[in-house]
């Protein structure tokens, strides 16, 4: 039975993935792409460590045929955007996936997307 066993992540990494989980659900299924679904697999999926089978069967009512995609997508990268907010700011300010550290030149920097460092946005910095 494989769990990802990520039960001692803490509520403000939990926070930092719901935008990248709510990505990943509406490129799947965009009526689902709520917070209150992000908040359901982070709690079976995280707080109650469940196995990829339980969250799979608990997931296959509201994402029916897309699910197996979903969840795959979870076990695969969950554990990496995990480790990239460990390995990021004690509170999380400069998390991005791939990118590790905040630009020094946010926000009048003029590289905008080209930019190899993190630009806070709205969205991070009203968590």
């Amino acid at each position: 039975m494989e769990r990802l066993n990520l039960n001692s992540t803490d509520l403000r990494t939990q926070q930092l993935l719901h935008p990248q989980i709510l990505k990943r659900i509406a490129q799947i299924h965009k009526r689902l792409a709520t917070r209150d679904v992000v908040n359901y697999i982070l709690l079976i999926v995280i707080e109650m460590n469940k196995t990829k089978s339980k969250v799979r069967e608990d997931l296959d009512e509201f994402f029916e045929s897309k699910t197996v995609e979903l969840v795959n997508w979870i076990w695969s990268t969950l554990p990496r955007l995990v480790q990239e907010v460990a390995n990021s700011s004690t509170d999380g300010s400069n998390f991005k996936p791939g990118k590790k550290r905040r630009c020094r030149d946010w926000p009048e920097c003029e590289r905008g997307e080209k930019c190899e460092f993190f630009h806070p946005s709205a969205e991070v910095l009203t968590m």
